[in-house]
Order: structure tokens, then sequence, then C-alpha cells
């Protein structure tokens, strides 16, 4: 789990830039021919109820797409801007909407908080033709929030409960500009307000789910002892997420500030792992029955030492700070960690599984090496790999090793290999199958809000933002 990213090169950066704007002109020259076979455009709106903002003020999710004559059923990818304006009855009160949807893009999601019902005064208008040609428009309002589908495991992918392919593809969640860690914060009003508007941001970003990270000692007042009130808070964030169409990856057992009580460090092993399923079956029984929990991740990025130590945090802390690595045990007593790990596993899963029989469960393992060991216990797999420039093929054939009849899902990446190399990367493992899904990092500030500010920090980040989460999602480009 990594909350902060690495600097390019200057040099670097002038040629991930100079290879966006060839790729540019290159789509946009092949956008041109095709034009010559529309004879007309339809805009499409869809307008969806999300979550109450007080009194009968709700959250609402514009989502619009534009098609061909020619191909009526596929998002066309943009070859110029194009100009909207809606005229909407919200509450009684007539609205304008006025929006921009850039060029390259296929689907382009804006919330609004308005006042519910909502309904559109004839349709959205397109001043004037669009690339020369006529263009219509359709708009449709959704007075519910979203009802999510379960997903299951099949073969070596996801499908719901309605028999569509799923693919997760989405972030972990920090929102390092305001709080360390979102479980220390969240009982603060305007901080669960910052929180739920992040949620929101990511889902306009086309995601369809988020990582979540829970600490131990904020779930736990003792070793028998849940705490009630964070796990009604999570119960809350279930059901908000639920609402405005978010699965959750909860990964539980964090302990990446070193600030777990002495009587959970003081612990043997029994204890230990006995106080960490009490936490799991705490966590499943309010999570049960919500389809929106994809799964259960047990613990980031295990380890077991090769010989005894004292220590339950190994390495160096992360920025100086994060401590995202964690041992099992710290007697390993000549058992190999395969052994200590799938005994771990089979623990805490049974546990689990006391509460709630259907929720996929996963550990997130680091990606040095094959994962794919504890098939016959885990759901599916799931790796954290972070390729550098001098290292995709090496990344690639970690990824190829870690093959098995489960599915598998990068569940942490980022961009410090480069924009091309990324886009090799992930191209290449979900093209050949070798993955069904990526999560990246969103750290609390939208496209938008990186445009807004200088340096090369806030650069890489946005351009990083708009190929993993448009150009290379999967989902992004379905209406």
């Amino acid at each position: 789990m990594r909350l902060k990213t690495i600097p390019f090169l200057i040099v670097a950066l002038a040629v991930v830039f100079t290879s966006c704007k060839k790729e540019t002109l290159k789509n946009a020259s092949e956008n041109s021919l095709k034009e010559n076979a529309v004879h007309g455009y339809t805009v499409h709106a869809s307008i969806r109820k999300l979550d109450n903002a007080g009194a009968n003020n709700f959250n609402y999710e514009f989502t619009f797409w534009v098609s061909t004559d020619a191909q009526p059923l596929t998002a066309l990818q943009l070859p110029a801007q194009l100009q909207l304006v809606g005229e909407l009855s919200a509450g009684g009160t007539k609205e304008i909407k006025k929006l921009t949807l850039q060029t390259g893009t296929r689907v382009t999601r804006k919330i609004y908080r308005l006042t519910s019902p909502v309904s559109v005064i004839g349709k959205f208008s397109v001043p004037g033709l669009y690339q020369g040609k006529q263009i219509n428009c359709t708009a449709t309002v959704i007075e519910q929030p979203y009802n999510l589908p379960a997903v299951a495991v099949q073969g070596t992918g996801f499908v719901d409960s309605e028999g569509k392919k799923f693919i997760p593809w989405g972030v972990n969640y920090t929102n390092g500009k305001t709080f360390l860690l979102m479980d220390n914060e969240w009982y603060d009003e305007t901080d669960w307000q910052i929180i739920k508007q992040d949620f929101r941001e990511m889902k306009a970003m086309g995601l369809n789910i988020v990582r979540i990270h829970l600490q131990y000692k904020n779930f736990m007042t003792g070793v028998n002892t849940p705490n009630l009130q964070s796990l009604k808070r999570l119960k809350e964030l279930i059901d908000f997420t639920a609402t405005i169409g978010l699965y959750l990856d909860i990964t539980g057992l964090c302990s990446y500030l070193n600030e777990d009580p002495a009587w959970y460090t003081n612990l043997d092993e029994a204890g230990r792992w006995a106080t960490q399923a009490l936490f799991w079956k705490a966590v499943a029984r309010v999570a049960k029955g919500n389809n929106n929990v994809f799964c259960y991740n047990l613990i980031n990025e295990p380890v077991t030492p090769t010989s005894a130590t004292t220590i339950w945090l190994p390495g160096e802390a992360f920025g100086g700070l994060y401590y995202y690595v964690q041992h099992i045990t710290r007697q390993p007593a000549g058992r190999s960690w395969t052994a200590i790990t799938s005994a771990w596993i089979s623990k805490l899963k049974s546990a689990i599984r006391e509460e709630d029989n259907r929720t996929l469960v996963t550990v997130g393992f680091i990606g040095l090496g094959k994962i794919s060991y504890f098939n016959d216990l885990l759901d599916y797999n799931s790796i954290h790999i972070y390729p550098k420039s001098n290292t995709i093929t090496q990344s690639l054939n970690i990824i190829k090793s870690s093959q098995s009849d489960k599915p598998l899902v990068v569940e942490e990446t980022s961009w410090e290999a480069g924009y091309d190399n990324m886009r090799l990367f992930i191209n290449t493992t979900q093209n050949d199958g070798l993955t069904v899904g990526y999560m990246a990092h969103y750290h609390g500030e939208t496209i938008e809000d990186l445009e807004k500010q200088s340096g090369m920090g806030p650069a890489i980040q946005r351009e990083w933002y708009k190929i993993f989460m448009f150009e290379l999602n999967p989902n992004f480009n379905k209406p």
C-alpha cells in the first residue's frame, strides 16, 4: 500500500507528454476518417438520484455519451468539444445546466445537488451542428439510487448476479491532503462529508470499486471486544457507497501507523490470530448481505520471518511514517511461510464464514514472485505490483507465474514505470487474460483539482488519472 507517488525526472516527463501529444494527434486523424461515414449524432443523457443531501435535496449523477447513426450502441470517442445546455425542473423550480463534453472522451459524468423530483424540460440541446452534422438528444431520469448486483467468481473472472461480466477497476482510497487515514477521522462531521464527496468523485471518474483500509486499533477496544462505534460507521459507509453505485474492497487488520495498543502487540501467535479472527467476524457481521461489498481482504502484504523476531512490522517506514508490511507470526519455529500463511488464512476465513457465507475472501500479497499458493483457501488472488521502467519484463513474468484457476486482480499499482510502459503492462495483462482488474490510488483530488495546480507532481498525477481512469478503464467506455 502506497500513499505517495515518486516523482519522475524532468526528461522522462517530457518524453511522456510528447508521447501523449502524438497519440492524441493520431486518434484525431483516425476519428476524422470515421466522420466521413457519419450522417448524424445522438447525445444520450441519463440522470440518476443518488444519496440524500438534506431535506428534499439529493445528489444526482448526470451521465452523457454520444453515438452515431452508424453505431447507435457505441459510445463515440469525441473528435471535438461538445457544448450542452439542459433545462431542468428540480422540485418545481427551473434550472439551467451548461457543460462541455471534452475532446477524446467517451462518457462524461457529473454530480449535481438538486431538489427532488427532477425532470428534463424538453431535452438537452446542442447549439448548432456538431462536426457539421445534425445532432439529437435523448434524456432519461431515474428517481432511484443504484441497486448493485452481487458479484461472484466464474472461472478466472467475475460475473454479477445478472449474468454480466464484472471487471473491478478502481483505486485505493486515501486523502493525504486532509487526513492520514479515513477511519482516524470519520467521526468528525466535516471530515465525514469530505470522505463522502471523495467517493462521489471517484464514482464520477468511472470507477466501480474502491479499496478501503481498516485499522485494527480502531475496530477493537480489547482482545475480545469489537468497537461498535466503528462498526456502525463502517455500515453507514457501506450503505452510502451502495447508493451511489460503488463496490468496496474491505481490507482489514491494518497497522500502518504503528500505533497498536500494547495489549495487542504483546500477544503471542495464537492470541493474535484469535483476536484477528474476532475482528473479521465483527466486520462480516455488519457487512454481510450487502451486494456492494465485493471482498474481504484479510490483511495488507503479510510476510513471515525466516527466524524468530520481536517485531510485527518489519522494514523501514515508508515516507518515515507508514508500515504496510506485517508479520503474521514472530515465531516461525521451522515452519514454511506457506504452511504458516495457510493456517492463518484458514482461521480467519472460517471466522468470516460463520457470519457471511458469500462475500469473496482474498489477501493482498506483495508482487515479488508467485503468489498463487493458496488457491484452495482464497476465492481469488490479489497482487501488489509497481513496475519500473527497467522491470516491465520482470513484472510481467511475476504476473505470469501467478496464474491459476482463480482470478488475478492487481490490487495496487502506479505510474512509476512511465505512461507508455504502464499502457503496455496493463494492456498486455488484461488483453492476454492474465489479470481481470486493476486498482491504482486516489488521494482526494480530481483531475479538475489537479489542473488548477502548478508543478510537476500535480501534472504527473493528472495525466496518470486520465490514462488509468479513462483510456485504460474497460468500463469507462461503456454507456
